[in-house]
């Protein structure tokens, strides 16, 4: 019989943990518990940045070293602004990390879930409304494009697990991830929450993987947009347990093949749940979500990576409308608010051409141009911006980011826009963002937000 690791009883607040290194903490307050341990937070000086502590609770022998093994690697990762990982490992008998602490944050569920009782139109324009939530798409992308570009997948992508800040372009952070794969290393405990796990690991035809975070990261994308589960139809909502398992597993409770709730060519597993996709998915989007969920729900080489749908994503941020009403947001071609109706006059739209096609970009009240801007249908995330048109006053007005001057075509003269310097844009004038060889118009001169 396999011995469980000793822990003389429960940790609580007031008790002492030492590190590997020979830190000393006071356990604070508890700030939750799961299958694995109980989160506390750290007694640390005044001024000092917040610190918790995981605890695990109930390994085995066997599992604890495999998971002291595993945070020790983990430790050794470089860190991100996005990931929050271990910076230091409990000493025997306890079992845990020490991590910081997100202080100010939200979960990203509750921009996923609408609370009972509230209402959809107020409720989703309070966090920015479909802007915000393609803006923190971004995010992810940037995330997973980091973790996945060193070999590391995330392996438990939840609600809970993504925290998002309230700043007005959102950040987001990635919490317990002590559950990342690691090459050459014992792996996680866990094969990640329901609702987000993909088909073949529940099938056990496949462990965790960046196939797998693919398929983890649509699931979220499409509920964060939409509101609702991308393959739980009325179908299958109004079924049993068991209906609902076959279905994340991609299959009805027969075992045949399930179509995802908006599949264009199959009817059966509609959802009457969820925001009109009209409303707030674009096409590239809307395509995007049915290559994760068609093909690639069975298929895990064909689902879209996280550099493309920073693509798609990145092309309907641009193209979206805030109304001054009601606070959300409608795509470009709008006449009227589809959520409250009133009469939305035209933005200011500029419109970025390169050889490979063109896109609109719409200015409110400012833009920055990004290098996800310069190559069309690539990763370019995660830079500074090259350029910011914004309004100053009632003027449109150029100002360069990048360490180069900007040549601004206008009145039939070019003008040298220098690093720092700004210069008035007018309908009509063009220049060239970066060296790629995209071209800016600025198309219309509407309101500014």
């Amino acid at each position: 019989m396999t011995r469980l690791a000793l822990i003389e009883r429960l940790p609580g607040p007031g008790d002492a943990i030492e590190t590997t290194d020979g830190a000393r903490f006071v356990l604070g307050e508890q700030l939750g518990r799961g299958a694995q341990g109980i989160v506390f937070s750290l007694k640390v000086p005044s001024g000092s940045a917040p610190l918790c502590a995981k605890i695990y609770l109930g390994l085995d022998d066997a599992r604890a070293g495999r998971m002291r093994m595993r945070l020790e690697r983990l430790r050794q990762l470089r860190a991100t602004e996005q990931l929050v990982l271990p910076r230091k490992v409990l000493r025997q008998p306890r079992l845990g990390y020490i991590m910081d602490q997100v202080v100010g944050n939200r979960s990203i569920g509750a921009l996923s879930t609408k609370p009972a009782g509230a209402a959809v139109r107020s409720w989703y324009a309070e966090a920015g409304g479909l802007r915000r939530r393609l803006l923190l798409g971004l995010e992810l992308c940037a995330a997973f494009r980091d973790l996945h570009a060193r070999g590391l997948a995330y392996c438990d992508l939840s609600f809970e697990n993504v925290l998002v800040s309230g700043d007005p372009l959102p950040r987001v952070r990635l919490i317990d991830c002590d559950n990342l794969t690691l090459p050459e290393a014992p792996g996680p405990n866990v094969e990640g929450t329901p609702w987000f796990i993909a088909p073949e690991i529940l099938t056990k035809a496949n462990t965790p993987d960046i196939f797998t975070d693919s398929h983890s990261l649509a699931v979220l994308l499409y509920h964060l947009i939409v509101l609702t589960h991308p393959l739980l139809g009325d179908a299958v909502r109004g079924d049993t347990t068991d209906a609902e398992d076959a279905a994340l597993r991609g299959r009805w409770a027969d075992g045949t093949v399930l179509p995802w709730i908006d599949d264009p060519a199959d009817p059966r597993n509609r959802a009457t749940s969820g925001l009109p996709r009209g409303l707030v998915l674009s096409r590239g989007v809307s395509e995007t979500f049915h290559r994760a969920f068609g093909d690639g729900l069975h298929d895990r080489t064909r689902r879209p990576s996280e550099g493309t749908w920073a693509d798609v994503l990145g092309r309907a941020v641009d193209a979206v409308v805030g109304c001054p009403s009601c606070l959300n947001t409608n795509w470009l071609v709008a006449t009227a608010c589809a959520w409250c109706g009133i009469a939305v006059s035209p933005p200011t739209v500029l419109v970025l051409r390169q050889t490979d096609g063109r896109r609109p970009v719409v200015v409110e009240q400012r833009r920055r141009l990004y290098p996800r801007h310069l190559l069309f249908r690539r990763d370019t995330l995660g830079e500074g911006a090259l350029a910011e048109v914004g309004f100053i006053g009632t003027d449109l007005m150029l100002e360069s980011r990048a360490e180069h001057a900007f040549v601004l075509r206008t009145g039939g003269r070019e003008l040298r826009v220098e690093p720092g310097a700004r210069a008035p844009l007018l309908v009509g004038d063009t220049f060239q963002l970066g060296a790629q060889g995209v071209e800016v118009e600025v198309q219309y001169i509407g309101r500014k937000r």
